[in-house]
């Protein structure tokens, strides 16, 4: 027979909390302290270290992101899966702007595309960068529910947050986040890894030019 939930919190509250290294009582049905769940809440990781990104910490990334994006969109036009990635993007932002309510986080969506001026494009590339970080220093992203929470936040960034907001709501973090994974994952690490194939191809260039020269005394 199943244990009511008062006796299941009574029992749980008597554990010790499951991050490594903390000794604090669980809270409520969580496996977490209150600390930790209250971290694990906002940016889906129960260590303390967990939080968005800065703008500048990606500042490289988005840069390389966006040379790679643009490159197979504009230059070469072979790549159909980038396309429909950006006008999956595209087609949430206007679909959200024209008040259509089953787009995820529709009213969020709408102020990025009317008040920031975001693109489909921009809203791949902001993706983009964030994984390249995380492949590049992973302990600033702990997993990948970490990884879409960090991206809901930052794409809900793009645009001025409505007057009196200073923080994005978890479920609206977690949602976009979300949805960007499932709808454009796929596109996202095959990004990552175009610009992990040209960095190795540029450092092993610099290898050629550093080797030293060969003399022939003959």
């Amino acid at each position: 027979m199943t244990r009511p939930l008062i006796e299941c919190i009574s029992i749980n509250s008597q554990r010790v909390c499951k991050v490594p290294g903390c000794s604090r009582l669980r809270h409520r049905i969580s496996g977490y302290c209150l600390g930790h769940t209250s971290t694990n809440t906002r940016w889906g990781s129960p260590r303390h270290s967990s939080r968005g990104l800065k703008r500048y910490e990606l500042k490289v990334e988005r840069e390389e992101c966006r040379e790679i994006i643009d490159y197979n969109l504009d230059v070469t036009a072979s790549h159909p899966g980038l396309t429909k990635a950006v006008k999956l993007m595209s087609d949430w932002l206007m679909f959200s702007s024209k008040g259509v309510q089953r787009m995820p986080q529709w009213r969020h969506m709408s102020r990025l595309c009317l008040d920031g001026g975001v693109t489909g494009r921009d809203i791949l590339v902001e993706a983009s960068a964030i994984w390249l970080v995380w492949d590049r220093r992973p302990h600033l992203i702990h997993s990948l529910k970490h990884y879409q929470m960090v991206t809901g936040n930052a794409v809900a960034r793009m645009a001025p947050l409505p007057k009196g907001r200073t923080v994005v709501p978890p479920r609206v973090k977690k949602e976009i986040g979300a949805y960007l994974h499932k709808s454009i994952g796929i596109q996202v690490v095959s990004v990552v890894r175009a610009v992990a194939k040209r960095e190795k191809a540029r450092n092993k260039k610099i290898d050629i030019m550093n080797q030293p020269l060969e003399v022939d005394f003959d």
